[in-house]
């Protein structure tokens, strides 16, 4: 039985420039609804969290839609989310998902996928969360993030332990397995 109840995913609300962003928005909504793991997400029904939403309803998974006042105003609902929050900021928005997620999965996105990143990474990092952070490499998008990390390191801005923050696969089939294997390790 899967420890893995909820998964918080950040991801873009674009459709990027690649078919297969899109196509791993649709496989990962597919298999939270197939498994039964409730999709905590942006509640946006364009780009690749449309994608994301769209797959997992069309599976009949469970959504919480986590939205503010000001992105609700200019997104037009193409389906029914099971929950959904409204809140007046995207600090708000943040810290409610990351309290009703058991683990996040990052696909690609832009900066409000960067921040969502880096902000659940501080927060890892201090200690505040000990919840898995999965990025999906899909296509080698993350490559230059995980450059990065490396250079923060070498110029020693991080700690090499600051590395294993997150944990990199290239395939939304790897993020669920990936995840349980973390959440059965920290469980001990």
């Amino acid at each position: 039985m899967s420890k893995l109840k909820t998964l918080g995913v950040f991801c873009g609300g674009s459709d990027g420039n690649n078919p297969a962003f899109l196509q791993a928005g649709r496989d990962l909504g597919k298999e939270l609804a197939e498994k039964k793991i409730e999709l905590v997400y942006g509640a946006g029904f364009t780009g690749i969290m449309g994608a994301l939403g769209t797959s997992a309803h069309e599976n009949k998974g469970r959504l919480v839609g986590v939205i503010t006042n000001h992105l609700q105003r200019s997104e037009r609902p193409t389906f029914t989310i099971d929950e959904l929050i409204i809140v007046s900021s995207m600090h708000l928005r943040k810290d409610i998902m990351f309290n009703r997620s058991d683990a996040f999965c990052i696909l690609p996105g832009g900066i409000g996928t960067l921040d969502e990143l880096f902000e659940i990474m501080a927060m890892r990092q201090i200690g505040e969360t000990n919840k898995p952070i999965i990025v999906a490499n899909i296509d080698g998008f993350w490559d230059h993030f995980n450059g990065l990390l490396k250079e923060l390191i070498k110029n020693e801005f991080a700690q090499e332990k600051h590395e294993h923050l997150v944990t990199v696969v290239n395939s939304v089939d790897e993020v669920i397995p990936t995840i349980e294997r973390e959440l059965a390790s920290l469980n001990g």
